[in-house]
């Protein structure tokens, strides 16, 4: 059985399946500037990728649920230009519920993952 190592628990664990059982695709709109949004629950096996739309207004951010859309080196949250893509992988992401998503109102992240 192939294992990986998790660093939640330093430690290695098998792995039944390491080809996506299934994937999922969505999008996140900003509603409010300024307020994250978190992303729907779907389990991670692999990982998750994604990207924003080259029409929003400013960049948007990517973090956890506290991620602010702050440029100025001051935020928290890993800035995403507009058109420009993100990536996380299993183990560090094991559902796409732990990511949020901040910018300005009406900006659009898109992402898929398995």
């Amino acid at each position: 059985m192939p294992q990986a190592f998790d660093p939640n628990t330093n430690a290695y664990r098998e792995v039944n399946n390491v080809f996506p059982v299934s994937t999922f695709t969505g999008q996140i709109k900003i509603v409010t500037t300024g307020v994250a949004v978190q992303f729907p629950s779907n389990q991670i096996v692999n990982g998750i990728s994604g990207s924003t739309l080259t029409t929003n207004t400013n960049p948007s951010t990517i973090g956890g649920s506290s991620v602010t859309s702050t440029f100025d080196g001051t935020g928290n949250g890993q800035i995403i230009q507009q058109g420009a893509g993100f990536a996380y992988g299993w183990p560090q992401i094991t559902n796409s519920n732990q990511l949020w998503g901040n910018g300005t109102a009406g900006d659009i992240i898109t992402f898929q993952g398995s």
